[in-house]
């Protein structure tokens, strides 16, 4: 009967710490989009969002398509 109480109480604490530590690290994902805009973390490094990649692409075929029209006229 002990051990069941024991056992109990070391789950609680457990939880109670499994809790609180999400809540420091969403804390800490809201202070970082806050910072950094919306921009999307990854545990590690930044990671780009889908538009972020589609805008860099798009941006990438307008600048070959001017360099194209401009070493055409030289």
């Amino acid at each position: 009967m002990v051990y069941l109480v024991i056992s109990i109480i070391a789950l609680m604490i457990s939880v109670i710490c499994y809790i609180r530590v999400r809540a420091l690290d969403n804390e800490f994902e809201s202070l970082e989009r806050r910072t950094y805009g919306n921009i999307k973390f990854n545990s590690f490094y930044l990671q780009p969002t889908r538009e972020q990649l589609e805008k860099a692409e798009r941006y990438e075929k307008i600048l070959k398509e001017y360099k194209t029209t401009f070493e055409d006229k030289e």
